[in-house]
């Protein structure tokens, strides 16, 4: 028999049309050698929107409106639909992973309590090292020296028992130094520079004590000493320091 729709020669037994698709009626009868027309009780069916089909034919619309296309079982639809199952996987996935986090840490105060934790750690550390200071006792004593206090003077004293001031001839003496040592001695002390160096004396009391030390050795009478000036400049100073403190004491030797 011939397909109603392209006239294509299709076997007694299909319900479709190999070549356009078209649903073949139940009952309905090809005329086999003439390609006349099917006979008057033959369903015909309206095309609809038809889309050529190869050989320049066009396809009806199926039973229903629905178009049936001589590509559906094509390998590329199946491939699309792969790609689109994949990636629905995909999505499911993440939003099964981002419902879990939300549940897990709603808040985000997993991170900042964690955070708060290495804070709460360090600060003791600051802390003890602020409290260091605390337990260091600086102690500071300052100790007073004591101003030195004057030396006393040292009196005259005879280191010898020949002389009143053995040093008489080589350094300077102060007033105050000499005021500890009698009238009587400060007569012998003064004249004691004169005899050194061999002067004689006409007072019989300076004569006769001079006459018993042993180191005294006349040799120039008063005049010829005072005339030779052998008295060094200390021994010049000590002797008008000597007679200036017996005169302001009013010696009975002078």
């Amino acid at each position: 028999m011939f397909c109603t729709n392209c006239g294509a020669q299709i076997s007694d037994d299909v319900k479709f049309c190999t070549n356009c698709g078209t649903p073949i009626a139940a009952g309905t009868s090809a005329d086999s050698g003439t390609g006349g027309q099917a006979s008057s009780d033959r369903t015909v069916m309206m095309p609809s929107a038809a889309q050529p089909a190869p050989g320049g034919a066009v396809a009806p619309a199926a039973p229903g409106g629905y178009a049936y296309s001589a590509r559906s079982g094509s390998p590329h639809g199946s491939h699309g639909l792969a790609v689109v199952a994949v990636i629905m996987s995909i999505l499911a996935v993440v939003a099964v992973g981002a419902l879990v986090f939300v549940m897990v840490d709603p808040l985000g105060l997993r991170q900042s309590n964690g955070e708060q934790e290495a804070v709460e750690v360090e600060q003791p550390a600051a802390e003890e090292s602020t409290d260091d200071p605390e337990t260091v006792d600086v102690n500071i004593t300052y100790e007073t020296t004591p101003a030195p206090s004057p030396a006393p003077e040292a009196k005259p004293e005879p280191s010898s028992p020949d002389y009143v001031l053995p040093d008489s001839s080589s350094r300077l003496y102060s007033a105050d130094e000499l005021s500890g040592l009698s009238n009587w001695e400060l007569y012998l002390a003064r004249n004691e520079i004169y005899a050194r160096h061999g002067r004689m004396f006409q007072k019989e009391d300076l004569q006769s004590y001079f006459n018993g030390q042993s180191w005294y050795t006349p040799r120039y009478a008063p005049e010829e000493f005072d005339s030779l000036g052998l008295l060094s400049d200390v021994e010049q100073q000590n002797a008008a320091t000597m007679l200036g403190l017996e005169q302001s004491r009013g010696s009975e030797y002078l």
